[in-house]
């Protein structure tokens, strides 16, 4: 855990703590102290691998399982897409319980970057989901 300590804006030097109050503001301090315990917000790709945990994911994957793991490869230069380091944080849970994970998304009904496989495949590759940086195979369904 961190101990944060704010500046106190009218004095400009760090903000004092009271014993008597614990530096939220008093007549001894002059409520010019503020201390502050703040714990680091966990990772999300590390808060999906827990949740993949709770949910159960080992009562699913067994070993040697083949998995598809069902992403949104977006098409070339859209940034709204779900980052690849969170496909990552599955794949690295499926291949810890012994599975065999590759990626997998659709083909697009409008004529586009995804719209055939050689495409969509080269679209996937630019937007992060490369079989060297992801740990699993893109595979075009």
């Amino acid at each position: 855990m961190s101990t944060v300590y704010f500046v106190d804006a009218n004095l400009g030097q760090e903000s004092r703590t009271c014993e008597e109050c614990g530096g939220v503001g008093c007549d001894r301090c002059g409520g010019t102290g503020r201390r502050y315990e703040l714990t680091p917000p966990e990772p999300l790709p590390v808060a999906l691998y827990r949740l993949l945990e709770k949910a159960g994911i080992d009562e699913v994957v067994e070993q040697d399982d083949v998995v598809a793991i069902k992403i949104h490869s977006g098409e070339h230069t859209n940034h709204r897409l779900t980052p690849p380091i969170f496909y990552e944080a599955i794949v690295k849970k499926v291949v810890e319980l012994g599975g065999r994970p590759f990626l997998t998304d659709t083909n697009t009904l409008y004529t586009h970057s995804r719209y055939e496989a050689i495409g969509h495949y080269l679209t996937a590759w630019r937007n992060g989901y490369a079989l060297f940086h992801m740990g699993a195979p893109f595979i075009v369904a």
